[in-house]
């Protein structure tokens, strides 16, 4: 991909793809037209190169066509030479050389049946092109990827989704390639032996070809078609056999802590056992077809041979007319079998193509309006308004779910309802409750992962569905429960909240979060330690005060923490409690926190019950209430009393 860029040519995203033209691609022609957007490039110098390689194809099809007619010419002038030697006439090299066998040489050089200079030449110069159609169709996937709402990718399962682009991207440039290079030129080739068989071998001869060709491939198509639904079945089980394996090594710890690897070693083996019973009927089927070819074919040549020996037997044609007859049939069969495979191999892309247009195909719930408003960051205040907030799941079922497991739709989920509460430019809010009250959900309706179901969510007195949401997002700042790393360094995951800063601004965002020293006094590489796979290297405290840091490096006047601390230890969770305490008067804050001890400060806590505002106020006010914040404050001050009292009675036993 790094040398796609050269020569003056796109390495960029100079050409972005339009997805919009891929919706409804389920039929063959729109798929092959979708597939045609992929591949059909935007800048001038890529579109000459498609060009130069179409005419290059046209150019060695005549080629092509051309060796079996100079060969014939080159069999007759050996065959008059040898007459006239015979005769007694003193003859030159150059007599039976020049010019049939010269221009045969010329045109096996120049064609070779598919094989010479030309098309060397047309590969060599598709290499930029393919790399390009790779690049773009790669950037392409990706975008929409991250285009679909975070509902798709809770519901369809990584390793899944990765497979199936993957080979669908590879389909993309193989299908049009195979159309393109090999199945066109040979219908182009049989039309043309036909045309020139009638003219002077005469109609039979015509007419067998078309006879012999209209049998191979209505053949080749049926048993073909019939063999797609195993490759159906083999791409199923395979998915199944990568997300086993993929599920399998992402949760390496849980399976350690389980002894499981035995469990997972046998689900693996069922998985694989499975795909290779249905790779075996694939396999299969591909032997019935490969042998029905062969036997039209044969049965096309012998039929040929018999009505050539006694055309030759009657005087009615010569060696010559042998000879391109028979180079005629080999050039024609030796293509005709690449067709089968060709086709076969069209038939697999189609069905790899058709998995990742159902990915195109797949719509975000979240989509800008059409005269969506961009935030200006440098006037944002960060007052937030919550007003009579109602959210419930959507109950769509994705189509591989109901393909794959055959599970049905589950029903509408609502997690919350009626919900109001205010965060006035630089206060803080916290929102608290037992575990399924929606709090979380709550920030994900402010950060826009969902769409409401009712009610409205204003920023700075503005409706957050009429932002954009890439400039609604740069706004806020975001520490969620659960903290997920690239595989990379300390330092490349903390600059990710904001990728301009330098090296000091990283180390005084680490300082904030409490990190600095940890880092320092910890890891031999300091901020240049690779985390390891989803951040498995670090321990869970650790990785929550990278997410910190990367809140703080992105300084957004809104902040949004999602029980930021509830993996650190007391000591570590009082300096980033400090930390981002000395934050609050130029941001809004919204918490959800477990332990109540870590909010008695803020200035409005919301207690949620079952999506349903209860109570809401400051700490004291909530405390003189004794509802139900009251009762749960009073079981966390006993839990540890509790913890403590057992601890000294398993000291005394």
């Amino acid at each position: 991909l790094d040398g796609a860029g050269a020569d003056g040519e796109s390495d960029d995203e100079d050409a972005p793809l339009k997805l919009k033209d891929m919706r409804g691609a389920k039929q063959w022609w729109h798929m092959l037209t979708a597939a045609w957007t992929l591949i059909w490039p935007e800048t001038p110098a890529m579109k000459a190169r498609v060009s130069a390689c179409l005419g290059l194809l046209v150019f060695g099809r005549v080629t092509n066509v051309l060796v079996p007619v100079v060969y014939k010419q080159m069999v007759d002038r050996f065959g008059d030479v040898l007459a006239r030697v015979d005769e007694g006439e003193h003859l030159k090299m150059w007599d039976a050389f020049y010019p049939p066998a010269l221009w045969y040489c010329v045109c096996w050089f120049l064609g070779g049946q598919g094989s010479g200079f030309v098309s060397n030449l047309r590969q060599f110069i598709w290499i930029r092109v393919g790399q390009d159609t790779y690049k773009r169709t790669y950037l392409a996937v990706f975008r929409h990827l991250f285009d679909l709402s975070l509902d798709f990718h809770l519901k369809r399962k990584s390793g899944e989704i990765i497979r199936l682009t993957g080979r669908g991207i590879s389909a993309t440039q193989s299908v049009l390639n195979s159309i393109l290079f090999y199945i066109l030129p040979t219908i182009v080739d049989v039309f043309i032996a036909c045309v020139y068989f009638a003219m002077s071998l005469g109609p039979w001869l015509a007419l067998l070809v078309l006879v012999t060709i209209g049998s191979y491939i209505p053949l080749t198509i049926a048993i073909t078609e019939w063999r797609v639904r195993f490759r159906r079945d083999m791409n199923l089980a395979d998915n199944k056999v990568n997300q086993r394996f993929t599920d399998a090594l992402l949760n390496y710890e849980t399976v350690k802590y389980f002894n499981a690897e035995g469990h997972e070693m046998e689900h693996l083996s069922m998985a694989v056992d499975k795909y290779q019973r249905v790779e075996w009927m694939s396999s299969s089927s591909l032997q019935i077809l490969n042998t029905a070819q062969s036997f039209v074919i044969i049965i096309g040549l012998v039929v040929g041979l018999v009505m050539v020996s006694t055309r030759v037997v009657h005087g009615e044609i010569g060696v010559g007319d042998t000879v391109l007859f028979i180079s005629y049939m080999m050039q024609l069969y030796s293509p005709l079998n690449y067709f089968g495979t060709y086709y076969r191999m069209i038939q697999q892309n189609m069905v790899d193509l058709e998995n990742m247009f159902d990915v195109f195909e797949q719509d975000p719930d979240v989509v800008d309006a059409p005269d969506a408003t961009e935030l200006a960051l440098s006037k944002v205040r960060g007052a937030v308004e919550v007003e009579n907030v109602s959210f419930a799941y959507n109950a769509r079922s994705e189509k591989a779910d109901d393909d794959e497991d055959g599970s049905a739709p589950q029903p509408v989920v609502e997690v919350l309802r009626g919900v109001s509460f205010s965060a006035p430019a630089g206060s803080t809010v916290a929102l608290v409750g037992s575990t399924g009250s929606g709090k979380s959900t709550m920030l994900r309706l402010l950060f826009r992962s969902y769409d409401l179901s009712g009610g409205r969510i204003t920023l700075d007195g503005l409706d957050i569905a009429s932002l954009s949401q890439d400039s609604l997002r740069r706004a806020i700042g975001v520490v969620p429960q659960d903290t997920v790393l690239f595989n990379d360094t300390i330092a490349h995951n903390v600059r990710y909240g904001d990728l301009s800063a330098s090296d000091e601004q990283v180390r005084d965002a680490c300082r904030a979060a409490a990190l600095h020293d940890h880092i320092v006094d910890r890891f031999p590489q300091k901020y240049e330690t690779v985390v390891g796979e989803r951040g498995l290297r670090l321990s869970g405290g650790e990785k929550q005060r990278v997410a910190v840091a990367r809140a703080v490096l992105k300084n957004a006047p809104v902040l949004l923490l999602d029980e930021a601390t509830s993996s650190l230890d007391s000591i570590t969770e009082r300096r980033i409690q400090e930390s981002i305490a000395s934050l609050r008067g130029s941001r809004t804050t919204i918490v959800v926190a477990h332990r109540l001890s870590t909010i008695r400060d803020a200035d409005t806590i919301v207690f949620l019950e079952r999506g349903e505002v209860k109570e809401m106020g400051t700490h004291e006010q909530l405390l003189e209430r004794r509802g139900g914040y009251f009762a749960l404050w009073e079981r966390q001050q006993q839990a540890p009393a509790s913890s403590s009292a057992s601890l000294a009675s398993l000291d005394t036993e």
